[in-house]
Formats: structure tokens, sequence, C-alpha cells
């Protein structure tokens, strides 16, 4: 099974934003959201990643499925 690697990291530091502040606005703890950056948490809820794009300001797809936009332009 390939892993994907999601994108939590890349956007919360782009953001400048702290994993405390980005566990308190989506309501979970800095530990739950420093193992979804690390790829150790592989069953994130929906509402989460959710959460997460909306925080962004991106799709959930572009933090957690990043390669799915290419796979569908290609086809």
């Amino acid at each position: 099974m390939k892993i994907i690697k999601n994108r939590v990291k890349f956007y919360r530091r782009k953001m400048n934003l702290s994993q405390k502040q980005v566990a308190k606005a989506i309501g979970i703890s800095r530990q739950y959201l420093s193992e979804i950056e690390n790829n150790k948490q592989k069953n994130i809820g929906g509402t989460i990643m959710i959460d997460l794009a909306n925080l962004f300001g991106v799709t959930v797809e572009e933090i957690f499925f990043p390669s799915t936009k290419v796979d569908k332009l290609v086809s």
C-alpha cells in the first residue's frame, strides 16, 4: 500500500501558524495535529479534513490527495 504524505505542515507553515494555533482553531489537540502532520494518524475524520482545508483556504484534495488533480488532468 502506497502512503501518500499530506501537506498539513506545508500549509500551516505557509500561513505562519503554530501547531497550537491550528489545533485550537479546529478543535483538536496539538498532539493529534502533530500525528497528522507526521503521517502517524491514518484515520483522519472527514470533518477535520474539511476544517483544515477551510482554515488554509484550499481544498481537501490539495492537502490530503495532492496527486489527484494531476491524475485527472492527465486522464
